[in-house]
């Protein structure tokens, strides 16, 4: 399995042959090329004060590391934390949303998984 730097080489490579065409590489495609949904990326976006390719970018490294998937977790529990101490009840529940979908497609995230 390539990792996401060969996998953006590989699309950037692909867009620049498109047609025969330069075409750029959208935040669409690099999206797209992570294992996370694009509310994940912009959790973590949130929580790191990042643009959204560059949250992709992280969220992808991240979910290769070992612990990785438990450090998205953990960004989106403090993120969770930090909404409910602002009163911001509509957005907790969004990211409790997206932290369930999160557990439910990545189990190895869950705290305590070895």
């Amino acid at each position: 399995m390539l990792g996401w730097p060969e996998r953006i080489e590989d699309a950037m490579a692909g867009a620049m042959r498109e047609g025969g065409a330069t075409r750029m590489i959208s935040l669409d495609d690099i999206e797209d090329m992570t294992d996370l949904s694009r509310d994940e990326i912009t959790a973590i976006a949130e929580h790191e004060n990042l643009p959204d390719a560059d949250a992709s970018l992280l969220g992808d490294y991240l979910m290769h590391l070992h612990h990785g998937p438990q450090r998205v977790q953990a960004m989106i529990c403090e993120d969770i934390r930090a909404a409910l101490h602002r009163d911001d009840t509509g957005r907790a529940r969004e990211l409790y949303a997206v932290l369930h979908c999160f557990l439910t497609t990545h189990p190895e995230a869950a705290r305590g998984t070895p």
